[in-house]
């Protein structure tokens, strides 16, 4: 069970990732329209990196707004693949990350600096 303590940095990593969400192109389908399986998946990997960076930091609001940042991490790159090349952002991408990071010069210019300053706050 849950501590009641967590409860409120939870819900405020939780609501906002469905805002986020919006920015998603194509557009996912509303939170309330979609399967339990799909919310379930949703809330449990939300869920297990919250414990994970909980685990590491022990600041339940930073753990909070570090889920968000790396939520929007991923919904910025996903909206600059979609715009470039016209394709989603699909789980074998997550091994290009690295990549960026050993040459940023190649992947910052589809990204553009105004989202790279984003994602770096």
């Amino acid at each position: 069970m849950l501590p009641a303590t967590l409860l409120p940095a939870l819900l405020l990593a939780l609501v906002p990732t469905f805002l986020i969400e919006a920015l998603l192109r194509p557009r996912p389908l509303p939170f309330w329209r979609r399967p339990a399986a799909c919310l379930a998946l949703h809330l449990g990997v939300l869920l297990l990196i919250f414990m994970l960076e909980l685990a590491v930091f022990r600041r339940p609001y930073f753990a909070a707004l570090s889920v968000l940042g790396w939520f929007g991490f991923v919904v910025l790159v996903s909206v600059a693949k979609e715009q470039v090349l016209r394709e989603p952002f699909i789980y074998q991408d997550f091994d290009y990350f690295t990549d960026a990071i050993r040459h940023p010069r190649l992947y910052l210019p589809f990204l553009g600096w105004v989202r790279a300053l984003l994602v770096g706050a």
